[in-house]
C-alpha cells in the first residue's frame, strides 16, 4: 500500500468534486465511518461484520490504514477549501458510549474507559486536534498538535446506533494493536437500543471539540418489530432536544434510513426504513407507521407530549 499516493490521489478527487459542485453543496464530508473500514477490514472478522479486504489480525495494517485516513481527511479538507472556499468541511464518525459490564468492577471500569478512547477518541483527536496517537497507547506521539493536521474541521457528523458493553481483563488482549486493550473483544455487546446515548455523544462532541454537529445517521432495525422504529425516532429526537438545551450545538438530524436498504453482508435482513421495501419483484415501498409519525414531528418542529407519553425516553 502506497500511503502517500493514496492520500494524494483522494485529495485530488476531493478537489475535483468541490470545484465541480461548489455552487450546489454547502457541507462536505471527507469520510464516512472510517473505522468501518479499519476494524472489520483488518481485525478479526465475524459473521456480523466483515468489510474488504476481510483480513484477520493485521495489526500493523490497522495503524497504517488509520494513519492514511487521518492524513487523507486533512488533505481532502485543504483541497475542498482551495476549490470551494466558503464551504464547511467535516467528517462523519460512528460514536458509541461504552459501559462496564459491572460498574463495581475496577477492571470493567478501566476497560470501558480504554475502549471509549480507542473507539471514539484516538481517531477524532487526530483529525480535530492534530493529536496523533499512532501506537494507540492512550497518549499522543508528540506534545503539540501537528500543524499538518490541526484546524481542519468545521463540523462533526455523528452516526449513532448503539452502546458497547465490555468486560475487563488483567492484561492487553490485543497487545500488538494497543497496550491498553484490556477488554475482552469476545464479550462486546453488539447491539442495544439505548437512545440516551445519542445525548451523551452530542454532549461529548460539544465538550471535547467545541464544534457544530449534525446527527448524520441514527436508527434501529424494525425487521421483527416495526414499532421499534417509531420508539427510536421519538426518543432519539427528544434526547437530541435535551442535548441542545444543555449546550450542544446540534444543527441537524437525519434518520437512517428512508427505505430498507441493502446492508452489506446482511442483505435485506436488517430493516431500518421509514418505508418497507417488499420482497416482491417490483420491491414495493410501503410506509411504516414511523413515516407518518416523523412527518408530524417535522410539521410541528417538535415532539409532542402525547408521543412522549407513548414512547417515554429512558
Amino acid at each position: 500500500l502506497d500511503e502517500a499516493r493514496t492520500v494524494r490521489e483522494i485529495a485530488k478527487y476531493a478537489g475535483f468534486v468541490a470545484r465541480e459542485f461548489a455552487d450546489e453543496v454547502e457541507l462536505w464530508a471527507t469520510e464516512n465511518e472510517p473505522f468501518a473500514l479499519v476494524l472489520p477490514g483488518y481485525l478479526p472478522p465475524t459473521k456480523d461484520r466483515v468489510n474488504p479486504p476481510g483480513l484477520s489480525y493485521r495489526f500493523s495494517q490497522v495503524r497504517q490504514v488509520m494513519r492514511s485516513l487521518i492524513y487523507g481527511h486533512a488533505r481532502m479538507y485543504d483541497a475542498v477549501k482551495a476549490n470551494d472556499p466558503t464551504s464547511k468541511v467535516g467528517l462523519v464518525y460512528s460514536l458509541a458510549p461504552v459501559k462496564p459490564a459491572d460498574p463495581d468492577n475496577e477492571l470493567d471500569v478501566k476497560a470501558a474507559q480504554n475502549t471509549f478512547y480507542l473507539y471514539n477518541t484516538a481517531f477524532m483527536d487526530a483529525v480535530v486536534k492534530g493529536l496523533l496517537d499512532e501506537d494507540l497507547n492512550g497518549r499522543p506521539d508528540v506534545p503539540e498538535p501537528l500543524p499538518e493536521l490541526v484546524d481542519r474541521m468545521d463540523w462533526i457528523g455523528i452516526n449513532y446506533y448503539t452502546r458497547i458493553t465490555v468486560q475487563g481483563r488483567n492484561s492487553a488482549q490485543l497487545p500488538e494493536l494497543s497496550a491498553i486493550s484490556n477488554f475482552d473483544p469476545l464479550t462486546l455487546v453488539p447491539w442495544e437500543d439505548y437512545p440516551r446515548g445519542l445525548y451523551e455523544m452530542e454532549r461529548h462532541v460539544q465538550e471535547r471539540y467545541g464544534l457544530p454537529s449534525y446527527v448524520t445517521e441514527t436508527g434501529t432495525d424494525g425487521a421483527t418489530d416495526p414499532e421499534r422504529i417509531s420508539r427510536w425516532l421519538v426518543t432519539a429526537l427528544e434526547w437530541t432536544k435535551r442535548a441542545i438545551a444543555d449546550g450542544a450545538d446540534v444543527r441537524g438530524f437525519y434518520y437512517w434510513s428512508l427505505m430498507d436498504n441493502y446492508e452489506w453482508n446482511h442483505g435485506m435482513a436488517m430493516r431500518f426504513g421509514l418505508f418497507e421495501v417488499g420482497d416482491d419483484g417490483p420491491k414495493t415501498r410501503t410506509a411504516r407507521a414511523a413515516a407518518q409519525l416523523y412527518r408530524g414531528i417535522i410539521d410541528e418542529r417538535d415532539v409532542d407530549a402525547e408521543l412522549l407519553r407513548r414512547y417515554p425516553p429512558e
